[in-house]
């Protein structure tokens, strides 16, 4: 799904997440995603990053915070008709 580099850039967009959100405010979901957004692009300041791959760096950040981490994507897969986790390593999907 994700690949290293995009995980690797996910979590410091998390920890720069962390500094940029009040806990006072309530974020709808749509202006959480912007200020992952923002935060995506000052953690990649003049660096080349594809549309596709800010989209999944936010999608990933989004499902961690908000979701169910690294499982939502197949959650939203209608093709999957099962899913069964045995610990972190060991998650199985039926299609």
């Amino acid at each position: 799904m994700y690949n290293k580099n995009l995980i690797t850039i996910a979590q410091q967009v998390q920890a720069r997440l962390t500094e940029s959100i009040s806990s006072e405010r309530n974020y709808t979901d749509e202006a959480f995603c912007d200020v992952i957004e923002e935060c995506v692009v000052k953690e990649m300041d003049n660096t080349y990053m594809s549309s596709e791959d800010r989209r999944q760096v936010t999608d990933f950040v989004f499902n961690a915070a908000r979701k169910l981490d690294f499982i939502q994507p197949f959650l939203e897969d209608d093709g999957i008709t099962e899913i069964m986790i045995n610990g972190p390593e060991n998650i199985f999907v039926e299609r």
